[in-house]
């Protein structure tokens, strides 16, 4: 109601503060779907970038909110980063939080699962650092289906097949 009210008025739902969180943002963070679903209806922009380099989708990715994920992407959420900001893609923060649903939502989405974001990295990479080996498993699966590498040269994707087996969850 108060979202509503404070619309009414004529704030700009894309208007940010001083460390470039606009309203998407706080509601993204704080995983309200109905209040995210509301701002995108009346223009809030899904891809506003704050002091971080960070939307609204590298938020709902990073805490798992996959409802929320799906609303943004439904509204054009760019799921790839840009050159500006390289080192947070939202894959690479699912990956890393464990949110397999959300990981899949993203790659079916378009997210390059080659991306190779903080310290040279992917999301797989990240996965498989922190211990998560369902999302292991299913990036390594895409990037094999992806890759066009002949499947002699593919040793860097596969030498990894033994700790993904005994990592997946049964």
């Amino acid at each position: 109601a108060e979202v509503q009210e404070l619309l009414s008025i004529g704030i700009d739902p894309n208007s940010q503060d001083s460390r470039g969180w606009c309203p998407l943002m706080w509601a993204t963070a704080e995983g309200h779907v109905d209040i995210v679903e509301f701002l995108l209806k009346h223009g809030a922009d899904p891809n506003i970038i704050n002091y971080l380099g960070r939307s609204a989708i590298m938020y709902a990715s990073n805490y798992g909110f996959y409802e929320i994920a799906k609303a943004l992407i439904e509204k054009g959420a760019i799921l790839n980063p840009s050159r500006e900001f390289p080192d947070h893609p939202s894959l690479s923060a699912a990956a890393h939080r464990d949110h397999l649903g959300v990981v899949k939502l993203l790659v079916e989405h378009g997210a390059d699962v080659f991306h190779k974001g903080k310290e040279d990295k992917t999301a797989l990479d990240i996965a498989m650092e922190a211990g998560h080996g369902d999302i292991s498993k299913y990036l390594r699966n895409i990037m094999l289906k992806l890759d066009q590498t002949p499947p002699e040269d593919k040793t860097n994707l596969i030498k990894n097949t033994d700790w993904l087996i005994k990592n997946s969850k049964k």
